[in-house]
């Protein structure tokens, strides 16, 4: 699963069925989003609006850190119209979970065991630091939800 939060993408780009399609849609609907940005033809429904000075992250490789952030009202806006909401809240936030345990494993692994604050300073490719996933892992090991909490100490192990 690496860095990934639903297994289902690596399959889609790589299967050979696919090739045929791999042209990228014209359909707006389809079409990555940018932070705030609601799906095209999608309106807010009662219980779903995200709540204020709240910015939903973008869709085109948001970072794992906004992700973990989310409340489940702003996962519930930014899931709407979404095959990502199959999995639900807890399972979206379990996924995001291994992602950031996966990746602050490979932090972990390319640094001497002595350098903990080197490590702690190091950042991803999508300008996460290693410092905000360990507080946001934090943070979410302290839920009370079982699922996102044993994921969250998993993962915070992994470092």
């Amino acid at each position: 699963m690496g860095n990934r939060i639903y297994g289902c993408d690596i399959c889609q780009e790589v299967c050979p069925f696919n090739q045929s399609f791999a042209a990228e849609s014209r359909e707006p609907r389809y079409s990555a989003r940018g932070p705030g940005e609601r799906p095209v033809g999608v309106e807010p429904v009662p219980g779903e609006e995200v709540p204020e000075g709240s910015a939903l992250p973008g869709t085109d490789g948001p970072g794992l850190v906004s992700l973990m952030r989310m409340t489940e009202a702003e996962w519930s806006a930014y899931t709407r119209g979404s095959a990502l909401r199959r999995v639900g809240y807890s399972g979206f936030k379990r996924n995001v979970a291994v992602a950031m345990g996966n990746w602050l494993a490979s932090v972990a692994a390319e640094t001497p065991d002595g350098e903990v604050n080197g490590r702690t300073s190091m950042r991803s490719a999508a300008g996460t630091s290693v410092a905000e996933a360990i507080a946001v892992l934090e943070a979410a090991a302290d839920e009370g939800d079982a699922l996102i909490r044993e994921h969250a100490e998993w993962a915070l192990s992994r470092f």
